[in-house]
């Protein structure tokens, strides 16, 4: 399954990193980190064209632009990257509160093992209806 994860803090990209590929080692899991929507579209829309396979799982930073309040940009991240991958599932992951996807996390110190917990539910969800 390939893990897409957007977030335009590096340090934010370099911790996920390595707390996937830690807790999902020897799975058969394909992570990509990207720090904007612009970067995230272009990535599924070079798979999709390639006829790769497209992301199952996409976390997202619910502010990508540093704006406060913005919430265009992960609406319409949110709506591209479906219409690219329409099995996608979207775990929003902010520190702003936002709720978008289909599984939304409050971004803190702690919240990574919550976002553990809802790959698996994800996965679990996916296995169950033979996606």
């Amino acid at each position: 399954m390939i893990v897409l994860v957007v977030d335009d803090d590096q340090a934010v990209l370099k911790m996920a990193e390595r707390r996937l590929k830690r807790e999902f080692n020897g799975r058969e899991f394909v992570f990509f980190f990207v720090d904007s929507a612009q970067s995230a579209l272009k990535l599924v829309e070079g798979l999709r064209d390639k006829q790769s396979e497209l992301p199952g799982i996409a976390i997202l930073d619910g502010n990508l632009t540093g704006r406060t309040g913005d919430c265009q940009e992960r609406i319409d991240l949110c709506r591209d990257l479906k219409d690219l991958a329409p099995n996608l599932k979207v775990i929003s992951h902010t520190a702003t509160g936002a709720r978008f996807g289909d599984v939304s996390i409050q971004k803190d110190n702690k919240s990574w093992g919550d976002v553990m917990q809802a790959i698996r539910r994800l996965m679990d969800k996916k296995a169950a209806a033979g996606a």
